[in-house]
């Protein structure tokens, strides 16, 4: 599991300086990542994907979400994805291995 890097930036970006410096000492002891990581009282959920690429892909159960420090913690403690990697929404419109573009492709030559 790995992050693009602008979903991680925005997660940043969006923080108040105040959740900036409670982030800083979320850091200092960092939590194990998986599925679900805890942080405190809070609870955040991290989707399963290759590539997280939307801010849905990681939700927190606190009162700030989703302008919280521990959805930042997360997405700071994530690997970046390598440029170029492409992400879950990305491969939607990639052609399958059998030849066929995925859902939402465009259209067909069949009538």
């Amino acid at each position: 599991m790995r992050i693009d890097p602008a979903l991680q930036a925005a997660t940043v970006d969006a923080l108040a300086p105040r959740v900036r410096r409670r982030v800083d000492a979320l850091l200092a002891d960092p939590p194990e990542l998986g599925e679900v990581v805890r942080l405190g009282s809070a609870t955040v959920r991290v989707a399963q994907a290759e590539v997280l690429s939307e801010p849905g892909q990681i939700a927190c159960d606190c009162l700030l979400a989703p302008a919280c420090a521990h959805r930042a913690v997360v997405a700071l403690l994530l690997p970046l994805a390598e440029a170029g990697q492409p992400s879950q929404a990305d491969q939607a419109g990639q052609p399958s291995q059998t030849g066929q573009a995925g859902p939402g492709a465009g259209p067909t030559d069949q009538p």
